[in-house]
């Protein structure tokens, strides 16, 4: 993940069905597999330095988590 200039993890596991384009941070949305104690991803997004640039993209149940580079 640290060599790519863009990651993206896409979900399904909503219950409910939003629509939502924005940052990450304030969105109230977390993502199942970046979150998860056990699995590897919750390293980078705890990482304040990898990919700081983070957005959410909600169609219905759908999810997708960008995460970018910082602008340059």
């Amino acid at each position: 993940g640290h060599d790519v200039e863009a990651m993206v993890v896409t979900e399904i596991f909503r219950s409910n069905e939003a629509d939502y384009s924005g940052p990450l941070a304030g969105s109230g949305v977390n993502s199942v597999w970046m979150n998860w104690d056990q699995y590897f991803l919750i390293r980078l997004a705890k990482d304040p330095a990898f990919k700081p640039n983070r957005f959410l993209c909600q169609r219905g149940r759908w999810d997708a988590f960008i995460y970018l580079e910082a602008a340059k």
